[in-house]
């Protein structure tokens, strides 16, 4: 069936509302009730009159088109050149209007210049590029740079705030930074009828401090009471970090803080983002809390007492900066170090701004000062130098104590060898200040690693005795000296050492029983075997006779079963590093696992 004569469109999005107006509002068009399923459609109306009467044309658009109808399809075509301009499905047919579903779309000789920001804007304002591909697949080809055309509705319909860089400046020490944050009020008071509650937690170690309040305006308190915990701990905050709210910029908290000479750090108005780390542990404790409160089936009101017991678990077994350390062993006030100290030493020795060095010790050279004809300069304070060290070694560096002993051995008459020496355990100094021994509860039980450098010293020919005692993974105590005789045998000597440190740690036993009122039983490591065998055999042997009598107290302790004698492999004896200079990867390992940390 074929119609000719002029026909009108008319084009518009329609929502339910106008459907079922028009539906109202045109004498017989109750099939429109039919289209609420459908918001695009078309209207074409068909005149067979010579002088058509024309339908309202909402966009003004007026074109001589041949209808062609086959099956429930509706093919027009222009009168000129009797191309196919528009294919339409049939919805419904109404007198001689024929409403119909858009089908496909125009084809690609008509399209105009802005025919891509048209469907652009159909489509929702997706993508440009998604929309051309589209098109594409429906035999439609748009200029590419028309997918680079500027839309005022997604200008503003999309702006968005670019996410934020890591933050570059971060704490290098407990205590450094803290950040903090208030969150409240809750939708229900907690048992004890607290609204709100502040955490403070330290950037570098990542513990966490949580009060509870019933007002904001108990923050300055519970902050002073914070800071006076950190200063009992050991550590001395710097900056604190906190949003602008009235709870933190207020009198009362700058006066807190200029007391103890802390940096107040202010985010910007509406940027959470600047206080991550307190946000991101707000988030975590809360989450957890309602996990928690949600498997327990326990009332809301107990949400104060979750909080709390999620921010204990986290302390103890969440992630820190430092890997495979829990927040609270980084925290711990058994962390000790000396910086303050150290840096005084560099500054009476003029090496405040001294190139650091790796290691405190250089390994290639030899311990003989005799092959230094150049005698130090009387007026260059090497003893008061080696005294200031010796403090420092016996106190909380054992990783300086071989380099300082070897140093010491030199004081009645030291050479300008020695004094360069010397100076490399300052330069070391310099690049570690922060280093210190952290104490944890965890761990192994009390024990001792004892080693022998065999006739190190190239002068008397004498061995070097290197002893580390640990509990819970960190040295409570640690030596290295020469043995006061020559050794024959490296059996000899490394039995000698495990005597010396046998008597240290059957004081240390004896110590630890007193304030734990908890008897062990500790464990010795040897990495010489032919030295465990003398130990646990009481028979006398010719290569041993000589050896003194009182060296021999190490097998008394063993077969009275107050000692345990183990072996241990070279690598993974901790004494050695009391013993010799070691390179800087196995230096900095055993570092590590003698407890010394940042």
């Amino acid at each position: 069936m074929l119609w000719h004569g002029h026909v009108t469109y008319r084009e518009e999005i329609w929502s339910l509302g106008h459907l079922a107006a028009e539906a109202g509002s045109r004498k017989g068009e109750k099939g429109l009730k039919l289209l609420n399923s459908y918001l695009v459609i078309m209207t074409i109306r068909v005149v067979h009159s010579t002088s058509p009467r024309l339908s309202h044309n909402k966009f003004n658009f007026l074109k001589k088109v041949i209808a062609e109808f086959k099956l429930n399809l509706v093919y027009v075509r222009k009168l000129t050149d009797n191309r196919t301009w528009r294919t339409f499905d049939i919805i419904w047919r109404i007198f001689r209007y024929i409403i119909v579903k858009y089908y496909t779309i125009e084809s690609p000789s008509l399209m105009h210049s802005n025919v891509l920001q048209r469907w652009h804007e159909r489509l929702g304002h997706q993508d440009k590029r998604h929309v051309r591909d589209v098109l594409q697949k429906c035999g439609i080809t748009v200029k590419y740079d028309d997918t680079k055309s500027f839309c005022d509705g997604c200008v503003l319909g999309k702006s968005h705030r670019k996410p934020f860089n890591a933050r570059q400046e971060r704490a290098k020490s407990v205590g450094e930074i803290i950040n903090s944050d208030v969150n409240g009020p809750m939708s229900m008071n907690s048992y004890h009828g607290f609204k709100y509650y502040v955490v403070f937690k330290y950037d570098f170690s990542r513990y966490t401090r949580i009060f509870f309040m019933k007002k904001k305006s108990e923050v300055a308190t519970h902050l002073q009471t914070f800071l006076n915990e950190a200063c009992t701990a050991g550590h001395r905050v710097k900056i604190f970090r906190s949003d602008g709210g009235g709870e933190f910029n207020c009198a009362r908290v700058h006066e807190i803080l200029n007391k103890h000479g802390i940096q107040l750090n202010l985010t910007c108005p509406y940027t959470p983002e600047q206080n991550g780390v307190a946000e991101q542990s707000n988030r975590h404790v809360v989450e957890l809390a309602r996990s928690m409160l949600t498997v327990s089936e326990l009332p809301l009101m107990f949400w104060a007492h979750a909080c709390d017991t999620a921010t204990y678990l986290i302390n103890r077994t969440g992630k820190s900066s430092i890997p495979n350390k829990a927040p609270i062993e980084l925290w711990s006030g058994y962390f000790i170090t000396q910086k303050a100290y150290t840096r005084k030493i560099l500054k009476q020795f003029g090496m405040e701004d001294c190139n650091p060095m790796k290691t405190p010790a250089e390994s290639s050279t030899p311990t003989d000062a005799s092959t230094d004809i150049d005698a130090l300069n009387k007026e260059i304070p090497y003893r008061s130098a080696i005294g200031s060290l010796m403090y420092l070694a016996c106190a909380t560096r054992p990783d300086i104590a071989y380099a300082v002993s070897r140093a010491a051995r030199s004081m009645s008459n030291p050479s300008t060898s020695d004094w360069t020496a010397v100076k490399r355990i300052l330069r070391y100094l310099k690049g570690t200040i922060d280093l210190g021994l952290n104490y944890t509860s965890t761990g192994r039980e009390l024990c001792a690693f004892t080693d022998a450098d065999f006739a190190g010293d190239v002068n008397t020919r004498r061995s070097t005795n290197g002893f580390v005692s640990l509990l819970g993974n960190t040295a409570v105590s640690w030596m290295s000296q020469l043995q006061r005789s020559v050794a024959l045998s490296t059996m000899e000597a490394e039995f000698v050492a495990g005597s010396e440190g046998a008597k240290e740690l059957i004081w240390l036993n004896r110590l630890l029983t007193e304030i734990k009122n908890k008897t062990c039983t500790p464990t010795l490591y040897i990495d010489n075997a032919s030295a465990i065998k003398l130990t646990k055999n009481p028979e006398f042997h010719k290569r041993s006779k000589h050896i003194e009598v009182r060296y021999f107290y190490i097998r008394e302790l063993f077969q009275a079963e107050r000692i345990k004698v183990e072996h241990v492999r070279s690598e993974d004896q901790l004494g050695d590093m009391f013993t010799k200079p070691l390179g800087f990867d196995k230096f900095k390992s055993m570092c590590a696992q003698i407890g010394l940390s940042v």
